[in-house]
């Protein structure tokens, strides 16, 4: 439902399930708006430390009692929030979808383009002519280039969203008819045994995502490891094109493998030494310098 009511909150193992009444919502868009009329919002889109506490104070002083926290409820909230703005986001810059002024939801030209999209977007199978009346504050909370920012993230990042997206949508009630409210009639059988299935699948589909993420952030850090060494040592092909180059200038064997060590101990040396284009003098001329500096540095 999308008008007000009183807010229900029952246990879990997780900490406390929370469905919020339509003015608390209310309240604390108007919060966010603040927040980030003050620049408490990053650039990456996300709320400054300490945002969230502040909304818990304010929301207290707003509806006393109302027994909101900063986690999980209101970060659970804004996770939610910025989930279902993403989703919808996506669809509204994809051709044949538009957004119903009235009716407040995200509209299709055909059954054709909704199965195609669907095909490869399965968050979006649920947003089909379904309201989301808060769709027009959030571009103002979450930044309007949300796109560029998803790209942006790290592999750890991705993981870290996952995981977090799990566990806080354990705890917040979303009911199925409205995006932002559970329904009072969820204590049924069939609705308890919908929930766990529908529990279940998003831990698998969590579990996709953390399992993706961890294995880009694996490759990322081989990358990166690979580029450091690279950047610290030279590469392989670099220290064998040296070596050929120092055993064809006619060096004694500790004058050949010093100014191979000088050079592997600091790529710049190799970047220079390569720099001399197909000129053997040249190069022995600064391979005999390297020499030089390092006897008058005592051969340190």
């Amino acid at each position: 439902m999308e008008s007000g009511g009183s807010s229900h909150t029952t246990g879990n193992k997780m900490g406390s399930r929370r469905a919020w009444t339509k003015e608390e919502e209310e309240k604390m868009l108007n919060i966010l708006d603040a927040l980030v009329a003050n620049g408490s919002r990053a650039d990456n889109g996300t709320f400054k430390f300490g945002s969230y506490k502040y909304i818990e104070n304010e929301l207290e002083k707003l509806q006393p009692g109302c027994g909101l926290k900063a986690y999980p409820h209101i970060d659970s909230k804004i996770r939610i929030w910025k989930k279902n703005y993403g989703v919808l986001f996506d669809m509204l810059n994809t051709s044949g979808f538009g957004w119903n002024d009235v009716r407040k939801c995200v509209e299709v030209d055909s059954d054709e383009v909704w199965k195609s999209y669907v095909e490869s977007h399965k968050e979006a199978i649920n947003w089909r002519n379904k309201p989301f009346s808060y769709y027009e504050r959030l571009p103002n909370i979450f930044g309007k280039d949300r796109a560029t920012r998803r790209s942006a993230e790290t592999p750890i990042d991705m993981a870290n969203a996952a995981l977090q997206e799990e566990i806080h949508d354990d705890n917040e009630i979303d009911d199925e008819g409205s995006p932002m409210f559970a329904s009072a009639s969820a204590n049924s059988q069939d609705t308890t045994r919908s929930r766990a299935q529908s529990s279940h699948r998003k831990r698998s589909k969590s579990d996709e995502y953390v399992v993706d993420g961890i294995e880009k952030l694996v490759s990322a850090f081989h990358q990166a490891n690979t580029d450091m060494s690279h950047n610290m040592y030279g590469s392989s092909e670099d220290h064998d094109y040296i070596a050929e180059q120092l055993a064809s200038m006619g060096l004694s064997v500790d004058d050949e493998l010093m100014a191979l060590n000088l050079m592997v101990e600091k790529p710049s040396n190799i970047r220079a030494f390569k720099a001399i284009r197909n000129d053997r003098d040249r190069k022995l001329a600064y391979v005999r310098m390297l020499l030089r500096e390092h006897e008058r540095r005592g051969g340190v």
